[in-house]
This record gives structure tokens, sequence and C-alpha cells, in this order.
């Protein structure tokens, strides 16, 4: 085959090459930055170092409590992981391949879901399972009769970071998975069977690695994702006291907590950056990987859904249950709380308390009002700026493969099978 040239015009070009060097500075320079903190020997600011060595790494990988930590957050993770992902799966599944009832009703409320920020989900349950006075708690004492002082649910514990993180994964991972599992055609498996080959056989050569490359990909990208996360850590890991890598690095640069300690804290934050780096790796190798099982469909395809029979209303009402834990619980005591100036269980009796006071008083004080304006005009203006830097580089990979936008471009979405023709046309691809 002919080698391709690629002609891009003048002003394209001139324009992926100023976004190349924004994108640059907007990372190179914080890794930069970093990198030279965790060798700052005496970690003082202003910034540079004024002298360079090791002492900070020293420190790090000769203290037992790093080693705590790291296991806490590798812990957490996986634990997370262990409850969100098959419950995520089993869900996709539902969703994107049989015919259970109301589908597009429980992707819709998947997608809503991540209006609630996870600072809100761990709080509301912090109002429900807490120790002392939390609601299930207060219901499960004097509803149910368990004779306790507290309890018996306690949320200040690493099982209840795992389950209120778990569970509020569910969400993400329908909304990446569902696709995959309405996209795969039966007709592969039908052929398969037809072929001689029996059940087991069809779900290792065919089912499998049809989805292998997805849900592997997704597992490693939840991961990456909790190794980082910090609201729920927060909320509830601190006064649990179980420290996780986020939460050390947000204690070690506050005066609150003791003395400030920047270059511990960039060392900290390069150990979660290269583990970070090394599981994306992972990640793309997978996503290169899943081309090999990609389909070419065309007017025979068909995506048929797996009839559930009497499991059908009883897929729903366990779907629905899951969405009643997260959101839906955590919805209901926040807005309780909200309407419930000042704050008491929720009652009957304490309907006719309930009262609008507290949003009039809110919307009335400068600094909430100054909050959410802040709040707008941050979304506004990033959202905005990541479409400018890619919609240049989106137009080129799409229109011209240019090597450099090829590999800068986003990762592929892990959920997504690709149902593309390449044809070249003159100097330019043509997707059809």
């Amino acid at each position: 085959m002919p080698k391709v040239r690629i002609v891009l015009p003048s002003q394209l070009r001139m324009l992926i090459i100023g976004v190349a060097i924004v994108l640059a500075l907007i990372v190179i320079g914080p890794l930069i930055t970093l990198l030279l903190s965790t060798l700052d020997a005496y970690s003082v600011i202003p910034f540079p170092p004024q002298q360079y060595g090791l002492n900070n790494y020293e420190a790090v990988f000769n203290n037992p409590y790093t080693y705590q930590v790291l296991f806490n957050t590798l812990q957490y993770a996986l634990g997370s992981i262990a409850v969100g992902l098959p419950l995520g799966i089993f869900v996709s599944w539902l969703v994107g391949r049989s015919d259970m009832p109301q589908r597009e009703a429980i992707f819709a409320i998947a997608m809503a879901s991540f209006a609630m920020p996870a600072v809100l989900t761990a709080f509301g349950w912090v109002l429900l399972a807490s120790p002392q006075n939390g609601v299930l708690n207060v219901f499960l004492r004097e509803v149910v009769g368990i004779a306790v002082s507290k309890g018996p649910i306690n949320i200040y514990t690493m099982g209840g970071m795992i389950f209120v993180t778990g569970i509020a994964l569910v969400p993400s991972v329908i909304v990446l998975l569902a696709p995959l599992f309405a996209a795969l055609d039966r007709q592969l498996e039908e052929a398969a069977t037809t072929s001689g080959a029996g059940v087991f056989n069809t779900l290792r050569h065919v089912t499998l690695p049809l989805v292998f490359p997805g849900l592997a990909a997704s597992f490693i990208f939840f991961t990456v994702l909790l190794i980082q996360v910090f609201e729920i850590p927060v909320a509830i890991g601190l006064k649990a006291g179980i420290p996780v890598l986020s939460t050390h690095i947000f204690l070690l640069t506050q005066p609150l907590y003791g003395t400030v300690q920047y270059s511990l804290a960039a060392t900290f934050s390069l150990i979660a950056l290269v583990t970070g780096i090394l599981l994306m790796t992972g990640y793309f190798l997978i996503l290169r990987r899943s081309r090999q099982f990609e389909v070419l469909g065309g007017k025979g395809y068909r995506a048929a859904r797996t009839a559930l029979g009497r499991w059908k209303y009883p897929a729903l009402v366990f779907v629905c249950g899951i969405f009643l834990l997260s959101p839906g619980l955590v919805f209901l005591i926040l807005l309780w709380t909200a309407l419930a100036p000042p704050y008491v269980a929720p009652s009957w009796e304490a309907l006719s308390t309930l009262s609008f006071t507290a949003f009039g008083e809110a919307l009335g004080n400068f600094r909430v009002v100054q909050s959410i304006g802040n709040t707008v005009i941050l979304v506004v203006t990033s959202a905005t700026g990541a479409f400018q830097l890619e919609l240049p580089a989106g137009r080129c990979r799409a229109e011209y493969r240019v090597p450099i936008v090829e590999s800068l471009r986003e990762a592929p979405d892990p959920s997504q099978h690709h149902f593309l023709l390449d044809a070249r046309e003159g100097d330019r691809f043509v997707h059809v």
C-alpha cells in the first residue's frame, strides 16, 4: 500500500502547534514542579528548592506508616471495586442485553446520578449510618428493637468506606459498560453454536474475548480513580482514623494538623502518580489489544436481547433497590436535613416542622452566593477551555490522522466497540 501523504492547511497546522504547546505547559509544568519539590532537602517554600537531596524519599520509605497508608489505599480501592464492579456489570448486562422493563429509565437515572457530588454522598451516608444518631441505626434500635447503645451500623470503618464508594460506583459502571453489552452481535454466538461449540467454548472463545477488553480496562480505570479519590475518605476516613494516600497528602499540607511538609506531600503525590501511570499503561495496552476483537457490522447486524421470563420484574426490583440505596436514600436524607433546621430525626411528628427557612438563609448569605457564582464561573470557563483545546486536535484526528495527534488523543471509551471501516480518499482518511 503506498504511503499516505498528509497535507494540513497552514492555519490548522499553526493551531495544532499552539494547542500542543499549551497542553505541554499544562502537563509538564506541574510535573517538573512536583519532581523538584520531592528533591527539596529542607521542605521550604518559596520554590525552587535551595538545596537538593533524597531526604524526602528516605523519610517516606523508611517510615512504617507509609506502608500502612499504601495498604489502606490498596484495600480501599480494590474493596470498592469488588463491591461496585460486579453489581455494575450485572446491571449493565440487564440494561444492555436483557428484556428487563424500564431499561432506558434506569440508564437515565445512572446518568443523572453524576449530578450528586461525592462529598454529598459521603455526608448523606454519615447522616444515615452514624453509630450514635444515624437514621438507620435509630430505626434499628427503636423500631426493630436491637438492644445496643450505639450502632449496630458503623459507617466509620474501612467496610463503611468501601460500601459507600462501591454503591456510588455502580452508576459509572453502568454508563461505561451498558453500551458494550448492547453492541454485542448475537450472531457471533449463534455461529459458534451452529459450528458445534458448546456453551463453555462459546463463552470462552467468543463472548469473553469480546467483552474482556472493556471489563479489564474499566477495572484499571476505576482503580486509578479510587487511588486518587478524596471526598469519601476525607468525610469518613479521617474520623475513622483510616488514612489513605489522598487524605494523607492533604494532612501534610494543612497547618492545623501539624507542621506543613510540602516536600513530603509531593513525594507521596509522586507515588500516586507513578502508580497511576503504570496502571494506565496497562489500560492502553488492553485497549490496543481490543482491536483484535472488533466487529464489522452490516445490514444483517442485530443486537438480540435475552429473555428473562419470570425473572424480568424481580430483576427490575433488584436494580431499583440498588438505586434506592444510592442516590435515593442519600438524596432523601439530605433533603430532610435541609428542610428541618435544627436537625431532627425523620418521623411523622416532625413533618409539621419542615420549612424552607434554611434555603432562604443560605441564599441571603453573601459567601454562599459568592460560592455559587465562583462555581458557575469555574464550570463554564473550564469546560469552554477544554473544548477549545480539544476541537482542533479532534478535527485533525478525524480528518487527517496526524501521528502526533493520534498519540495525544484522549483514550477511547472502554465501553465502545468500533463498527467502522477505514477508506482512503486521496490524502485523507474517511470513516465509512
